[in-house]
């Protein structure tokens, strides 16, 4: 017999991970993983958020976020792992940031909107098996609108709708991800910025993504 944690996670919008230790017995040809984590979130709800700012005159460096997210999952732990991931989002999902920013140092800018999110970090593991399902039904939206001058750094503006996203990165040896993304609406991003008097770099991001899978492996 074999001690295993098993973190069982149910909900909508924004759900925290918790690590619940229990004893299974190990039975058959699979071995247990030190770590069983199942997630299952469903989001019917409107999920959206609105932020109006006008900043001058900072010494030091700007950031500012709006962000709207139906179902999020962040896993990080040690050990092998299996994690089953299903998540629905059924409901509108919807960012917007307004912003003037002048006479400061770097600037960051973020409106984002997204639907259903993992992000998966699993070290010290010998082997790692995730199976991921993501539903995306409605349209996500984000909008960034900006007007920066006199900006002593770098510049960076980003609008992202993103329907499915999974971020997997680990160490282990043995990898198994078994993913099925579905996306039935439009992503929608805008983004409208006046950029005057920067002495760094500037980037300009507006981008509209239905899937995306990130894996990384070998570290």
């Amino acid at each position: 017999m074999k001690t295993i944690k098993t973190a069982l996670v149910t909900g909508a919008a924004f759900v925290a991970l918790t690590s619940i230790a229990a004893a299974t017995p190990c039975a058959g040809p699979n071995p247990c993983p030190d770590n069983r984590i199942l997630n299952g979130q469903l989001n019917i709800g409107t999920t959206v958020s609105s932020l109006q700012t006008h900043v001058t005159n900072i010494t030091g460096e700007v950031t500012v976020t709006s962000a709207a997210i139906g179902n999020s999952l962040s896993v990080d732990v040690v050990g092998d792992t299996y994690v089953g991931n299903t998540q629905q989002n059924w409901g509108y999902v919807g960012s917007s940031l307004n912003a003037t920013v002048a006479n400061t140092k770097d600037v960051t800018l973020t409106s984002a909107a997204i639907a259903n999110t993992a992000s998966i970090k699993v070290m010290d593991a010998d082997s790692l098996v995730v199976d991921n399902l993501q539903t995306q039904a409605w349209d996500p939206a984000a909008s960034l609108s900006a007007n920066i001058s006199n900006i002593n750094g770098d510049a960076t503006l980003t609008a992202a709708a993103i329907s499915n996203s999974l971020a997997v990165e680990t160490d282990a040896a043995l990898v198994r991800i078994g993913t099925t993304q579905r996306n039935h609406g439009p992503n929608i991003a805008n983004l409208n910025a006046t950029v005057t008097q920067v002495t760094g770099d500037v980037a300009i991001t507006s981008a509209a993504i239905g899937n995306s899978v990130s894996v990384k492996t070998g570290l």
